[in-house]
């Protein structure tokens, strides 16, 4: 049997969400935000990956200088005949380059870490 109803308006389609009844204040409010967001996030990334860079570096050539510290001594220009740094001071100034490349990494790896919902704290 043929019904006068188009085969459209029978059909049923979910509907869409329902949106946030926003002022334009409101709205603009939320994309200013989104922006300093991902500008913030941008920094971040850029920060930590100097950081990084920085750290991998300064890493080397202190590794250098425990490995051979009368090398390292020969390649200062103001005294290259003084005396070699101790590999105490030398291993102190590799696990604070260490710590400035840690701190890269929790820069780069912050922003796809999954952000905590205020309501559903434990």
């Amino acid at each position: 049997m043929l019904t006068s109803t188009p085969a459209f308006r029978r059909l049923r389609l979910p509907r869409k969400a329902p949106k946030l009844a926003l002022g334009n204040a409101s709205k603009a409010r939320y994309k200013a935000t989104d922006r300093i967001s991902r500008r913030m996030k941008f920094l971040s990334i850029t920060t930590g990956l100097g950081l990084i860079l920085f750290s991998l570096i300064f890493c080397a050539i202190t590794l250098l200088a425990v490995i051979d510290p009368a090398g390292a001594k020969m390649a200062d220009d103001n005294d290259p005949f003084g005396p070699p740094p101790s590999r105490l001071s030398s291993l102190a100034l590799l696990g604070a380059f260490i710590g400035v490349g840690a701190a890269g990494v929790y820069l780069v790896a912050r922003p796809w870490r999954p952000q905590r919902d205020a309501t559903n704290v434990a």
